[in-house]
C-alpha cells in the first residue's frame, strides 16, 4: 500500500464499483477468455478499466470557472504575478513551442475547437490533440491520421457524432 493509504486496491474498487464489475471467480488469461489455468481474476484482469474510469471520474469534477490566468486573459494584470507572467510568455513563446499542443482558449488541441484543424497521413484530417504521446511509435500514432471502423478519420467521426445529439 502506498504512503498515507488506507485501503487496498480492491477494497477500493468494491467500494466504488457494482459487485457486477468485480464479484466474479471466474479466472481468464491475458486474452479476458476464461483459462483453465489460473492467470488473472476477473477484477485483476479489468483493473486498467476500473483506474481508467476512477480517473475519468475525478477529472469530469475539475471545472475551470474564472481562474487567475482566465482573470489575466480578461485583462486584469495582476491576476498574475511578475513569475507567472514570466512562465506565461515563455509558454506562448517560439523557444518552447508549447502552444504547438496547448493552444486556444482551451489550452489544448485535444478540444472541440482543435479537432480537425490539420491535415493528417494520406490527406486525411488527423486529431491533433491526441498525438505523439510517447504510448507508441509515431508510425503508429492513430491521432496523426488515424481511422475508425468505417474508415473514416477520428475527427470527422467525432464531428458526425457530435452533429447527430
Amino acid at each position: 500500500m502506498a504512503t498515507g493509504q488506507v485501503d487496498s486496491y480492491l477494497t477500493l474498487v468494491q467500494n466504488a464499483f457494482v459487485p457486477a464489475y468485480w464479484s466474479s471467480e471466474q479466472l481468464v488469461d491475458a486474452t479476458g477468455s476464461p483459462a483453465a489455468i489460473a492467470e488473472f481474476t476477473v477484477v485483476q484482469y479489468n483493473f486498467s478499466l476500473f483506474w481508467g474510469l476512477s480517473i475519468q471520474a475525478y477529472e469530469a469534477t475539475l471545472i475551470a470557472d474564472d481562474s487567475r490566468v482566465d482573470q489575466f486573459f480578461d485583462g486584469n494584470t495582476a491576476a498574475l504575478t511578475a513569475d507567472e507572467q514570466t512562465g506565461l510568455r515563455l509558454f506562448r513563446g517560439r523557444q518552447t513551442d508549447c502552444t504547438n499542443c496547448h493552444a486556444g482558449a482551451e489550452l489544448t488541441l485535444a478540444s472541440f475547437t482543435g479537432a480537425g484543424q490539420n491535415q493528417g497521413r494520406n490527406g486525411r484530417v488527423n486529431d491533433p490533440g491526441f498525438f505523439r504521446t510517447g504510448v507508441r511509435p509515431i508510425t503508429e500514432d492513430a491521432g496523426l491520421g488515424g481511422v475508425d471502423s468505417f474508415d473514416r478519420s477520428v475527427p470527422e467521426s467525432a464531428e458526425r457524432r457530435s452533429r447527430a445529439l
